[in-house]
């Protein structure tokens, strides 16, 4: 991008020219591109993009279902993958829960711009539903270096195995 402007100072006339480049995502639409220029000077680019082709997943997805794994040792876990972006850290990521809900935080702010000028934030809460039997104290999580955040926990034990009988005097009955 490139704006110039000419300055009228002191009997003489300036040309000034400013340029910038702007990393664009491959989706944008650069034949589309709008500009505005506020009365404050605040250059606004806009334009459309188009959100990449997904693969629609053999099974619906169910909010109910939880996905439980069993490793080696028998232990059963919940797995969670959750992508949350590149721009966090590991630092910036806070898994905790509170009640039956499983709450994830993800919060950055970085200074931009000649000295700072600038502040970009970006914030991120998401909560689960998840089962009364876990355990707290197990929950651990990782965030790969493409953004997807991993997160594990460990069921508790099954004291025993739920048993339902059905009894009948008629054995006709059910036929």
């Amino acid at each position: 991008m490139t704006a110039q402007c000419l300055d009228d100072q002191d009997n003489a006339v300036y040309r000034k020219t400013m340029r910038r480049q702007i990393d664009l995502p491959e989706t944008a639409d650069t034949t589309n591109v709008d500009c505005v220029m506020s009365e404050d000077g605040i250059l606004t680019v806009s334009m459309p993009f188009h959100l990449p082709k997904t693969v629609q997943s053999p099974v619906p997805p169910n909010p109910a279902l939880i996905p439980i794994v069993t490793d080696d040792d028998n232990r059963r876990y919940i797995r969670l993958e959750i992508p949350i972006g590149p721009d966090f850290t590991i630092d910036d990521v806070k898994v905790s829960s509170e009640g039956h809900s499983l709450v994830v935080r993800a919060w950055y702010e970085a200074e931009i711009g000649l000295e700072g000028a600038q502040v970009t934030r970006r914030e991120l809460k998401k909560e689960f539903r998840i089962p009364e039997s876990i355990q707290v104290e197990s929950i651990r999580y990782d965030l790969t270096e493409s953004g997807v955040l991993q997160i594990e926990i460990l069921l508790a034990e099954l004291e025993e195995p739920y048993v339902c009988y059905v009894e009948t005097d008629d054995l006709n009955a059910c036929f």
